[in-house]
């Protein structure tokens, strides 16, 4: 097992991936980097939607076009849900847990080596966690009560400044559409 260098430690968490953590990094993820996928899916919903009032289509074509365009409107997410189904699917019930160290010039991640605060691309929070996006496939989740010392807001202004990067507010959205009950 490698060495944790001590170096000076700002901030420290443990990560514990629960249901809620994998669909709150999906849902991060697909958020800040498909932008493109979500309003492709909402114009057309749109569209199709508007479509279905125009005196050109017949009745079955109208009840067509409006269940496909609301099905856009309303499953724009359906992509993320969809990815963190499978991880879920796959892991089965075991949690990983992941340890986090903050220190001044890096971030260590238990068993996994370190990143520097400039290769981090997109910082992002919700309600419960911050995500630290290294790349689109791979980030930090923090969870704002397991953090230490706990000081969520002064780890926010701390780890922006590290980074050179504003952390994205991703807001309460529409929890019903990223919940599945089991």
């Amino acid at each position: 097992m490698e060495e944790m260098k001590a170096g000076n430690v700002r901030y420290e968490t443990e990560t514990v991936f629960t249901e809620d953590a994998v669909r709150g990094l999906f849902r991060a993820q697909f958020l800040l980097f498909e932008q493109l996928r979500i309003w492709s899916r909402v114009l057309v919903g749109a569209l199709l939607t508007g479509f279905a009032f125009s005196s050109v289509l017949g009745t079955p074509q109208r009840v067509l076009c409006i269940a496909a365009g609301v099905w856009l409107l309303i499953g724009w997410n359906t992509v993320a849900k969809a990815r963190a189904d499978a991880v879920l699917k796959q892991r089965g019930d075991s949690e990983g847990r992941v340890i986090y160290r903050f220190a001044d010039e890096e971030i260590q991640i238990e068993d996994s080596g370190s990143w520097r605060y400039d290769e981090l691309m997109k910082l992002a929070q919700d309600e419960q966690r911050y995500y630290l996006f290294h790349n689109p496939q791979t980030a930090i989740v923090v969870d704002m009560k397991a953090l230490k010392p706990a000081d969520a807001a002064g780890f926010a202004s701390w780890i922006e400044a590290r980074s050179g990067k504003k952390i994205r507010k991703l807001g309460a959205g529409l929890p019903f559409f990223w919940t599945r009950k089991k």
